[in-house]
């Protein structure tokens, strides 16, 4: 691991304290422009699971020996690894450490109201965050609050409700049925998008995050069975997406969009940006 300046495009020297270690499995995320949160091999007994991953999270100053940092976090030696960050989503700062238990469980813990607090779901649930909001992507069934969600469903709550345990403030953005079922989710600064798979055809789901509330704009499944992948251009600035679209007879194609114009379905029949070349007409 080594630190790289993107503004003058090369490595920082060691001499302005640059971020530096060996080859081995290290994890990292700054905290802050001269601290690094770092899950690393310093030479200690126990700062690596058995399975050879990160156990202990240091916070590491610039400019000070990394065996001096500080341990503020570790898993237990028979976890996978132990993880760090501090990230911004859309306009909000989000803490979290965690503990990935197995490759299928984990155990979250985030910052809230200036204290760590730890996630009351089951451990095999994918926690992300938007803007303010957690998302819950349920790989099993969970019962809470008196309500049953179905393994595959995908959940929204507000971060402050979920610490609050209001769990009737949570949104089902998507839900299960015999006939679809949930690929991915593409977030945009306003938008979130679902791939869907229903009968074993591509369908776009779109949501609207508007001043705290989730809004439904509908569906697109005009793309028949040619496969849809979507990443954000910057989902801390606008609603743009780079689209890419394959099927039996358009190779490969990459188009700039943005989620309103694909939800009306205006990506399609557009020239793409680059494409593989074609084989069939």
């Amino acid at each position: 691991l080594r630190e790289f300046d993107l503004d003058t495009k090369s490595f920082v020297p060691d001499a302005e304290g640059c971020f530096r270690v060996g080859a081995c499995k290290s994890d990292a995320s700054y905290k802050s422009r001269d601290v690094l949160l770092i899950g690393t091999d310093t030479g200690k007994e126990g700062d690596m699971t058995d399975s050879g991953y990160p156990r202990r999270i240091r916070e590491w100053h610039r400019g000070t020996p990394l065996k001096d940092a500080e341990v503020v976090f570790e898993c237990e030696s028979t976890d996978i690894a132990a993880g760090s960050s501090r990230y911004y989503d859309r306009g909000v700062w989000h803490d979290d450490r965690n503990r990935a238990i197995t490759f299928y469980t984990t155990e979250y813990h985030f910052v809230f109201e200036g204290a760590w607090r730890k996630l009351d779901v089951p451990e095999d649930i994918k926690v992300s965050t938007f803007k303010d909001s957690f998302m819950f992507e349920l790989r099993s069934d969970w019962t809470v609050g008196g309500q049953v969600y179905n393994q595959g469903s995908l959940l929204a709550i507000p971060c402050d409700k979920f610490f609050a345990g209001d769990m009737a403030a949570a949104v089902v953005l998507f839900s299960p049925s015999s006939c679809q079922s949930l690929e991915d989710k593409t977030g945009t600064l306003s938008f979130l998008v679902l791939s869907v798979l229903e009968d074993v055809k591509t369908k776009l789901m779109f949501w609207e995050y508007k001043e705290g509330t989730w809004q439904s704009l509908g569906s697109f499944s005009g793309l028949g069975m040619e496969s849809v992948s979507l990443q954000a251009v910057d989902s801390d600035a606008n609603d743009e997406l780079w689209v890419t679209i394959q099927g039996y007879t358009r190779p490969t194609s990459l188009y700039l969009s943005s989620a309103p114009e694909l939800l009306r379905g205006n990506v399609a029949g557009s020239a793409p940006l680059k494409s593989l070349p074609s084989f069939f007409k």
